[in-house]
This record gives C-alpha cells, sequence and structure tokens, in this order.
C-alpha cells in the first residue's frame, strides 16, 4: 500500500514580457512567480489498484 498525505508541490517559473526593453532587461534579471500545482493533496493506493496519470498540453 502507497500512503501520501499532505504533498504541496510549488514552481518557480520565470516571466514572459512580450515588451522588447523588458526582453534585453530579462538577460540581466529574470523576474520570476511561484506556481502552485499541488497544494496539501492526500491519498491512498491499495494493493492490487492501478493508478494512471493524465498531463494536459494546455496547462500553463
Amino acid at each position: 500500500m502507497i500512503h501520501l498525505e499532505n504533498i504541496s508541490k510549488t514552481f518557480k517559473v520565470a516571466k514572459r514580457s512580450s515588451s522588447a526593453k523588458d526582453v534585453v532587461k530579462s538577460f540581466f534579471h529574470k523576474e520570476y512567480e511561484e506556481v502552485h500545482a499541488l497544494s496539501d493533496v492526500s491519498f491512498d493506493i491499495s494493493e492490487g489498484e492501478i493508478v494512471g496519470y493524465i498531463r494536459s498540453e494546455w496547462c500553463g
């Protein structure tokens, strides 16, 4: 049996800009934002159960 409790995951992602000034500026100093992918997720997988993972290609 697999038991996961209170799992959280945050990614640090570089901000994107469309202005030429900000693109050049980003070569020297990148700005980041946090993306919270999971927050306080818990689950159990019992012996004999089958689990699948589906990822959407449209996620940011």
